[in-house]
């Protein structure tokens, strides 16, 4: 997990070595030390962090620098990472500076140079800041995450494709959540918003729309193992059950069952596989001899006419077993297709 970060900012090169070192020297074990020595470099960072869903725990900021002074820079930061402590260091007692930094910044501790010794000058302010942060800190989930509607059929495939894939992750309905952290990630760094449905992976990669071989190209997984480990889930739980009791645990022999055409033949299957104890290659030539040099699995037929006979409705399919969720897949497939005009309504 990273940790979260302590942000330094100050375009005096020797004060930005300095307090680079005493932070680092205190936090260190705790926090991720990093410095700018601009505030346009250090919203950039900031923008960076933002954009891998890291956490920052403490903005440090100059008040008297070039371009932008400390009092902006906490200000625009604060809209990136609003729940990070924000401190200004000036070697100027300025009253006014103070105000402003109080009122548009909403700055929480005002130091001054030099801090020497940090002990009595630096260090219990920002003790006191990264307590009360982390009192209220609840990390980042760290795996994937997945961002869209409740009702969207592209959002469900994608939820059912994980899920079958034992592959874990967070679902965010960007309906329900308000968090300025969902915000951000669904904004792209030109600021227009990203396409639902997105997936986020924790390495701050992001897929819109993703399909599954998307998928699994991005977590290393061939599309065939994929493929396959989606073809375990037509075994009917009472045949799994068999299979784990007999032993039968390997995924090769798992296929063969899962590749027979009804019920009663995958559990005639576990029997044989576990009287004989077959190998993969046995199994396999066992169902293509019981299946005839001649015999051709029939395609898998799909009919449906409601009570009214208003319609008939008739998919077929290329293979022979289609499973309940490929099923509603290919109907919210072909309702995709209608609603965006690509098949015609009028009759052939």
């Amino acid at each position: 997990m990273a940790k979260p970060v302590i942000l330094t900012v100050d375009d005096d090169p020797d004060v930005l070595q300095a307090i680079e070192r005493d932070l680092r020297s205190r936090y260190s074990e705790r926090y991720r030390i990093m410095r700018a020595s601009s505030a346009s470099e250090a919203l950039d960072t900031l923008r960076r962090l933002k954009s891998r869903n890291d956490a920052v725990a403490l903005l440090l900021a100059d008040q008297r620098m070039p371009e932008l002074d400390g009092v902006g820079f906490l200000a625009q930061a604060t809209e990136l990472y609003p729940s990070a402590k924000r401190a200004l260091l000036t070697a100027y007692a300025d009253t006014n500076a103070a105000i402003e930094a109080i009122n548009s910044a909403r700055v929480h501790y005002f130091l001054l140079k030099p801090w020497d010794p940090p002990d009595q000058n630096l260090y219990p302010a920002l003790d006191d800041m990264l307590t009360e942060f982390m009192d209220s800190y609840h990390p980042p989930y760290e795996g994937i995450q997945l961002f869209g509607t409740r009702w969207s059929p592209k959002a469900y495939e994608l939820r059912m494709f994980l899920a079958q894939n034992h592959l874990p992750y967070q679902w965010v309905d960007v309906e329900q959540s308000s968090t300025t952290d969902s915000a951000a990630v669904l904004k792209k760094s030109d600021g227009t918003p990203e396409t639902l449905p997105l997936m986020v992976f924790p390495d701050g990669i992001k897929l819109s729309e993703p399909t599954s071989a998307d998928i699994a190209k991005k977590i290393g997984r061939a599309r065939s193992s994929v493929t396959e480990t989606l073809s375990l889930r037509v075994i009917p739980d009472s045949i799994r059950k068999t299979c784990i009791e007999d032993g039968i645990v390997s995924k090769s022999l798992l296929l063969q069952v899962a590749r027979q055409p009804n019920e009663k033949k995958m559990r005639e299957m576990v029997g044989r596989i576990a009287q004989g104890g077959l190998t993969r290659d046995e199994a396999r030539r066992a169902r293509k001899e019981e299946s005839g040099p001649e015999a051709r699995p029939h395609p898998f037929l799909f009919d449906y006419e409601p009570p009214d006979g208003a319609f008939h409705l008739r998919i077929q399919f290329r293979k022979s077993h289609v499973s309940r969720e490929e099923l509603a897949a290919a109907l919210r497939s072909i309702l995709r297709e209608i609603e965006s005009g690509n098949i015609s309504s009028s009759a052939a």
